[in-house]
C-alpha cells in the first residue's frame, strides 16, 4: 500500500500493521495526521514493504536540526562531518511539572545517566528531546527541544549549549554508538 492509498482510506480503525502497530479509530484529522507521520517514521510504505525507517527518520531530523541551527554552533561552519543523538526525552504537559522539572534539572547539572533514563514518549502530546551534537572537531553540544503535539505548533530549540571538552566526553561516553545519526545533508 502506498503512501497515496494510506490518505484515501476512510477506515483508519480497519487498517492493522505488523509489529504490534495498530491505527484505531481516531476523532480528528490532526490525530490522524500524527499517527501517519509517527507510522511514516517507521515504515516504508511507498514501496510497498514494510522496512525499518529508522536511518530515513533521523535524516528527517537531521533536516529539522541544520534548518533550526543554522550552521554547527561549536564551529560555525556547515554539518559536514557532523553528528547528532536523541538520547532522552519527556511529556511536556502541566501534569508532568515534576518530570518536566527533574529533567531539566538533570541537564542543567550535567548528570547524563539520571537524564538519560528518561524515555517518555506519548506520541499525543508534546515531548521535550535532550539532544547531543557532537562536532567535526569532536567537541559538544546540548540541545533541548521541543517537539509539539499540535501540527499548528513548530518544533523549535528550547536552548543550545556548547559543552566543556570533559564534560562532553562524559556524556558521549554514555551514548550507544547506534545511536549517532549524521547531521550532514543528504539526497534521499
Amino acid at each position: 500500500m502506498g503512501v497515496a492509498e494510506l490518505f484515501r482510506l476512510k477506515h483508519w480503525h480497519d487498517l492493522s500493521l505488523t509489529r504490534g502497530i495498530q491505527i484505531t479509530k481516531i476523532e480528528n484529522r490532526k490525530s490522524v495526521l500524527r499517527k501517519l507521520l509517527h507510522f511514516l517514521r517507521n515504515y516504508d510504505v511507498a514501496r510497498g514493504q514494510l522496512i525499518d525507517l529508522v536511518e530515513r527518520g533521523s535524516e528527517i531530523h537531521a533536516e529539522q536540526l541544520r534548518e533550526l541551527l543554522g550552521n554547527c554552533p561549536i564551529c560555525h561552519a556547515d554539518f559536514t562531518g557532523h553528528r547528532y543523538a536523541q538520547f532522552a526525552m519527556t511529556i511536556n504537559a502541566d501534569d508532568q511539572f515534576e518530570r518536566v522539572s527533574g529533567f531539566l534539572k538533570a541537564a542543567d547539572e550535567r548528570r547524563w545517566e539520571e537524564l538519560c533514563a528518561f524515555q517518555e514518549f506519548q506520541g499525543d502530546r508534546d515531548t521535550i528531546i535532550a539532544t547531543a551534537l557532537r562536532c567535526a572537531g569532536r567537541r559538544m553540544a546540548l540541545i533541548l527541544e521541543h517537539d509539539p503535539y499540535s501540527l499548528d505548533d513548530s518544533h523549535c530549540i528550547i536552548s543550545c549549549e556548547t559543552l566543556e571538552l570533559e564534560i562532553g566526553q562524559q556524556l558521549g561516553m554514555i551514548i550507544a554508538d547506534d545511536k549517532w545519526h549524521s547531521l550532514a545533508k543528504t539526497d534521499w
